[in-house]
């Protein structure tokens, strides 16, 4: 996936420590090669490779995460669209491009008009195009499907403790092998949340910082708007989601900083959901909490 991954894990013994890491590292890369569209031969990559009509016969996990994909992009309004790849691409924040300007404004309409993800039919174990031009990326919600897999991996063990991370993206159970929740330590501008304590919660993060370009004092975020077809306008910096999987917080995060700080609290408190959000202002950095986040702060300075 690009970037590093930390697993700790409370067990009476370390006899299978060696042979859990191999499992872990063997499911990460099976999902590499299902969901990157980095690796020309992947499921996703032949998918974004077929013609209309044509179908592809895929993993189980590869439908599960796209049977998800297409619930978030109706519950969310479309602020999460997996299909939106071809903005990605054109903004050059894909895998094959990268630009230092924004594109022209008929390439963008051209990028937009792909954006279906109705064309992306599910039949059985097949998936299927409606369209020639349809194109998923799966990066907005792949990343926290990894961290599942993993806790899945430690299950199978029957280990019932431990603290996942990839990138930034955590999921924990139990409790440390001192008694201790397990802690989370969130820092933003000006602030820093000394412990959050997910209990047996998944965290995910979504931040415009982390991939971007400038051109003539403007900031490009690689976070897409699929409705404007440009990179995010507002001044949400960041937006921190729990959740009961990684998946579903990685998904919301992302579609929540698509949507701005209105819509997107309005949409917490709908579903009462556990958010952290941090706006850049005028004289500095604010941060807001859901209602239901708040429970899960132990230290604030």
């Amino acid at each position: 996936m690009g970037t590093t991954y930390k697993v700790k894990y409370v067990a009476e013994t370390d006899a299978y420590s060696q042979t859990i890491h191999d499992d872990i590292k063997s499911a990460l890369e099976l999902i590499s090669d299902q969901m990157s569209t980095h690796r020309p031969k992947s499921e996703i990559s032949r998918f974004n490779k077929l013609k209309k009509g044509q179908k592809l016969k895929v993993s189980k996990d590869f439908i599960t995460v796209i049977k998800f994909a297409k619930f978030l992009q109706k519950e969310t309004d479309g602020a999460l669209d997996v299909s939106a790849g071809p903005l990605v691409n054109v903004w050059g924040f894909g895998p094959q491009s990268r630009y230092n300007r924004p594109p022209k404004q008929s390439v963008i309409d051209a990028a937009k008009a792909k954006v279906n993800l109705n064309a992306v039919m599910i039949k059985g174990r097949y998936l299927q195009k409606a369209t020639n031009d349809v194109y998923i990326d799966l990066s907005p919600i792949a990343r926290g499907f990894g961290v599942d897999k993993m806790a899945s991996v430690l299950s199978h063990y029957g280990i019932n403790n431990y603290q996942i991370e990839i990138d930034g993206e955590f999921r924990v159970k139990g409790t440390q092998a001192n008694g201790e929740q397990w802690h989370i330590a969130l820092k933003y501008p000006n602030k820093r949340i000394k412990y959050l304590d997910p209990r047996d919660m998944a965290v995910a993060t979504s931040s415009e910082q982390r991939h971007f370009f400038e051109k003539n004092g403007k900031r490009y975020s690689h976070i897409i708007d699929p409705v404007s077809g440009y990179p995010i306008q507002h001044n949400l910096v960041s937006v921190t989601v729990m959740s009961k999987n990684t998946m579903m917080a990685d998904g919301y995060a992302t579609a929540m900083m698509v949507m701005g700080k209105e819509k997107a609290m309005q949409f917490a408190m709908k579903h009462k959901l556990a958010v952290m959000m941090v706006e850049k202002g005028k004289t500095g950095y604010k941060v807001t909490f859901s209602d239901a986040f708040k429970p899960y702060l132990k230290s604030v300075r």
